[in-house]
């Protein structure tokens, strides 16, 4: 009897060791997954508050004193990284840009992304090597530049940035945002509209994401919202370009004959919207309302297949955000940290003028010097 209680408590024992010997590597590889993805969140987290506290530190150390770099007397060189050089919105910048510069007796040094993101941080990292010692942004993607910013005020490179937002929790790695304010643009641009429409019809918004015509379409929609003759009947992206708009809008005109006005985020989007509706037999009856009032899209204005452009000022956007460049190398307060331009409806009245100025800036425009 004894014997076999010996043999059955041995048994219970090699079973129950059996059943910890295997649960037991399970368990310890769940907690072990466990702490390295938490370990991994961690070192993560770590990682970001570092390149944050990296970048605030650089920052401080960099603006508000006199650039380490900057030689007063003329000759240094500065970098212009615009959206894309091959449109007037972009041409207009790199003039307001150089006046600036080329007035302290430096040297524009002009690098185009051709709308590319990941090639606007590469033009930064090129200013660098080529000695820049300030930057003029027109930023595409203020994520996508962040580590190469921060890199380029960490050896001494300030950097100014323009048109569209820096990246949100990084605006120390710059000296100044210089932008349209976008959503009330926008917002104007729609009160035209609706006036043009005696405030009754049904509108299509077109706008490309990103956060410059995002925020000008919210504009557009607070004040279709805030009429009730108003029918948003199509809120979507038009591509940016003339082609994908005339594409979008064929589509649209067909599903809705009896839209009245065609909004968007830029000039070339209205033009596409126009030729689909030329293309639909109904022009006479839609008007088409742009964003950024370039010459090109000022000649439609001024034939009326663009009832209305929402005027920006690039070369004073550019001419401003060099300003503050300067100020900011030669250690003095830059001032507001965002700074907005002045913007205007271009109508068929005042399109000539509009682009006369353009490309040379508005001589009544202020500037904060």
């Amino acid at each position: 009897m004894k014997k076999r209680l010996l043999v059955l408590m041995v048994v219970v024992l090699m079973v129950a060791f059996t059943m910890f010997g295997c649960a037991q590597p399970a368990a310890e590889t769940g907690s072990s997954s466990s702490a390295a993805g938490s370990a991994s969140a961690d070192a993560s987290a770590a990682s970001e508050e570092s390149s944050a506290a990296s970048g605030a530190a650089a920052a401080d150390s960099i603006y508000g004193a006199p650039s380490t770099l900057y030689k007063e007397g003329g000759g240094n060189k500065i970098g212009i990284t615009v959206i894309d050089n091959t449109i007037p919105h972009c041409q207009a910048f790199v003039n307001g840009a150089s006046e600036v510069i080329e007035a302290n007796g430096d040297i524009p040094v002009v690098l185009d992304p051709g709308f590319d993101a990941a090639v606007q941080a590469n033009n930064i990292d090129d200013f660098v090597a080529q000695g820049c010692v300030g930057i003029v942004c027109e930023t595409i993607d203020g994520q996508a530049l962040i580590s190469v910013t921060q890199n380029a005020v960490n050896q001494g490179v300030m950097v100014v940035s323009a048109d569209f937002p820096f990246a949100e929790g990084y605006e120390n790695l710059i000296c100044s945002q210089v932008m349209t304010p976008n959503e009330e643009a926008g917002a104007a641009l729609a009160e035209k509209m609706a006036e043009d429409l005696n405030y009754e019809g049904k509108i299509v918004i077109l706008a490309n994401p990103g956060t410059g015509p995002q925020a000008r379409a919210d504009g557009f929609r607070s004040v279709i919202e805030k009429y009730e003759g108003l029918e948003l009947v199509y809120d979507g992206d038009g591509g940016g370009e003339v082609e994908k708009a005339n594409s979008v809008m064929q589509d649209q005109f067909q599903a809705n004959t009896d839209i009245s006005a065609v909004i968007c985020s830029n000039d070339e989007q209205a033009i596409g919207a126009h030729t689909a509706a030329e293309t639909a037999g109904i022009a006479d009856q839609v008007k088409c309302y742009g964003f950024d009032g370039a010459p090109e899209a000022l000649d439609f204005v001024k034939q009326g297949k663009e009832t209305a452009s929402l005027g920006q000022q690039p070369y004073a956007m550019a001419k401003q955000s060099a300003l503050d460049l300067y100020k900011a190398m030669k250690g003095e307060p830059v001032g507001d940290a965002v700074k907005y331009t002045t913007y205007k409806i271009i109508t068929s009245e005042n399109a000539d003028e509009a682009a006369e100025y353009y490309y040379e800036g508005d001589p009544n425009i202020k500037y904060v010097e």
